[in-house]
């Protein structure tokens, strides 16, 4: 908050100054401030855009995984059932 004050007050004095040289540098000064300002926003927009694609990207990509470990799952649990199965017929055999 102290920096803003300092700021206006600076502003301030530089309005009321008829050093036309003093006037011309300061606004000179604002310009390449506007434009650095400009400038980082656009770097800013770029970095967040970039974070949110590659949030997509992971999202994409864990939904993917979620699909192969049910896949896999599945079809374990079918592996599972045909062995006890097998086991079973074996067991039964065994007994004969």
């Amino acid at each position: 908050m102290e920096d803003i004050v300092k700021t206006v007050a600076k502003a301030m004095t530089i309005q009321q100054t008829t050093n036309k040289e003093l006037k011309k540098q300061w606004r000179d000064l604002d310009i390449q401030l506007q434009l650095t300002e400009k400038e980082l926003f656009k770097q800013n927009l770029d970095t967040v855009t970039g974070i949110i694609s590659e949030f997509e990207n992971f999202k994409a990509r864990m939904f993917q995984l979620e699909t192969y470990g049910g896949s896999a799952k599945n079809r374990m649990e079918e592996y599972i059932i045909k062995n006890d199965e097998a086991i079973e017929k074996i067991k039964k055999k065994i007994n004969e």
